[in-house]
């Protein structure tokens, strides 16, 4: 769970949904708060490189199994010696390339 600030914020919520929150404008114990669920964005690569290098990724973090993901046309995503990547989907539009004992999961567990 994470808040940005006092006056809102967000939180993980079941199976990786994500959630807003707004406390009342005149916070107090007892003021409710509002909660809607947010979608989460896409990950989609801005160039060719390692899975493992957030600079490969539009948000600037490696994918999980609560992401899914976009390698784009003409992008190549190296799965390092080694490594274990993982995302909720992948939509495949350039290449993967798996180096020596890597994994790759699908799906949420």
């Amino acid at each position: 769970m994470s808040f940005t600030d006092a006056t809102h914020g967000w939180v993980i919520g079941e199976l990786g949904s994500i959630l807003a929150y707004h406390p009342a404008a005149e916070p107090c114990f007892s003021a409710p708060i509002v909660v809607e669920s947010q979608s989460i964005a896409q990950l989609s690569t801005l160039t060719s490189g390692n899975w493992n290098s957030p600079a490969v990724w539009s948000c600037g973090t490696i994918p999980t199994t609560l992401d899914d993901v976009r390698i784009n046309s003409e992008h190549t995503i190296t799965l390092p010696a080694g490594y274990s990547a993982a995302s909720k989907s992948i939509e495949l539009m350039g290449k993967i390339q798996q180096d020596a004992n890597t994994h790759l999961r699908l799906g949420q567990e």
